[in-house]
């Protein structure tokens, strides 16, 4: 997460919604490796993002 800036182009060209913004906005670590997000922290289920996966699909 050291190297994302949070500009949501991965978001927006990913064709399948494998890639989503959250609403967390604020991500703070207090080191290194608390910010490599693994498999684990990355998958999170669908109905915590209904919300902006419904806003991608009307952006399509």
């Amino acid at each position: 997460m050291l190297r994302c800036i949070y500009c949501g182009l991965c978001e927006e060209v990913c064709p399948e919604e494998a890639i989503v913004m959250s609403k967390e906005y604020e991500l703070v670590f207090t080191s290194r490796e608390e910010a490599i997000f693994g498999k684990d922290k990355l998958l999170v289920p669908a109905s915590q993002l209904k919300d902006r996966l419904e806003f991608l699909r009307k952006m399509r």
